[in-house]
């Protein structure tokens, strides 16, 4: 019987993040080794079509392959090797900064204990990211025994438990669910640097929100106008604050674009202290029964990274072809996940 238990790890780093798994595999090094290293054995066992470089892989070979239940391609090259004990090699190269990830060896008993670190310099989603390597990493572990993959936990499973062990400041994706009454709702969760009462500001000043949001008309209490001109698409909300608290942190409207023409989408932004001078920050945008809110996933997600960089000084410039090249790989992302299934 394989053995799914895998040790999982995160810290911030300056400017993104590191996440490390390790995991004992029953085989001797050389043998994971050379299924983490030989190409056709990538294929074989990840599930991928392979399109870099064919064996044997040096340093500087392309590491890059497309991940066959999706079109998603991740560009690399290998950037360190040291048989049987290392290989690392770039991933999403096309999407800067520059993401690296290792498989490092060491030799425990008759076995190897496998660690893989992947560190990034960009703000990503530890949860989905520590699933998606740990269904991977299965997938090597049942490859190598010849047998059929069988994991012990469904990818939503692992990624809800993941949340848990690695705590709020290592997610930042936003979840889709359907509520005790039927409608639907996308919801995000962000740890972001800073008291409550310095993030406030940026959810109700209109020069605050301009550098994140788009140009915004607000009128600070219930009844009051909150009007949206997006800075990402030719579209206006007009919306109509419901509840404004200051003292709580909290702000609810009525969300109305062409397509809902009546009251029942509401968006609210809740703030409450976190740790030591952070803030943790909940976005709820509540939709009609029935209504299928996945396209405010990679919006909203996009919309959160440029607060958080408003407010370190970089107002959010959305017309560059590297931003739309990561926003274009966050809508698959999103897209993938709606896939996973439970």
């Amino acid at each position: 019987m394989l053995d799914h238990r895998i040790l999982a790890r995160y810290r911030t780093l300056a400017h993104g993040m590191e996440l490390t798994l390790s995991k004992r595999f029953r085989q001797p090094m050389d043998k994971v080794f050379a299924a983490l290293s030989i190409p056709e054995r990538i294929a074989a066992w990840m599930g991928v079509v392979w399109q870099g470089d064919p064996a044997p892989l040096t340093v500087g070979s392309s590491f890059s392959y497309t991940f066959g239940d999706s079109d998603m391609p991740s560009v690399g090259r290998v950037t360190a090797l040291d048989p049987p004990r290392l290989i690392e090699h770039t991933w999403f190269e096309t999407v800067p900064p520059l993401t690296t990830v290792r498989w490092s060896l060491e030799p425990d008993g008759d076995g190897c204990v496998l660690t893989l670190t992947q560190a990034t310099g960009r703000r990503d989603d530890a949860a989905r990211n520590g699933a998606g390597w740990s269904m991977i990493m299965g997938r090597l572990d049942a490859w190598l025994a010849e047998k059929a993959f069988e994991p012990g936990e469904s990818w939503r499973q692992l990624r809800d438990r993941l949340e848990t062990e690695l705590g709020p400041e290592a997610v930042r994706d936003g979840q889709r669910s359907v509520l005790s009454d039927g409608r639907t709702a996308v919801r995000f969760k962000r740890v972001i640097h800073a008291p409550p009462a310095e993030v406030w500001p940026w959810l109700v000043e209109p020069a605050k929100l301009k550098d994140w949001l788009g140009d915004v008309e607000v009128e600070p209490r219930a009844g009051g106008a909150y009007r949206i001109r997006f800075a990402m698409a030719p579209i206006v909300m007009e919306g109509t604050i419901t509840e404004i608290d200051p003292a709580r942190h909290h702000l609810a409207m009525i969300w109305r674009e062409p397509w809902f023409t009546n009251d029942d989408v509401i968006l609210e932004f809740d703030l409450e202290a976190y740790g030591d001078g952070a803030t943790l920050f909940t976005l709820t945008h509540t939709f009609p029964p029935g209504y299928d809110p996945h396209d405010y996933l990679a919006g909203w997600h996009e919309f959160l990274d440029a607060v958080e960089d408003a407010m370190a000084g970089k107002p959010f410039v959305w017309d560059t072809p590297e931003r739309k090249r990561e926003y274009e790989i966050r809508e698959k992302t999103y897209k993938a996940i709606a896939g996973a299934g439970d």
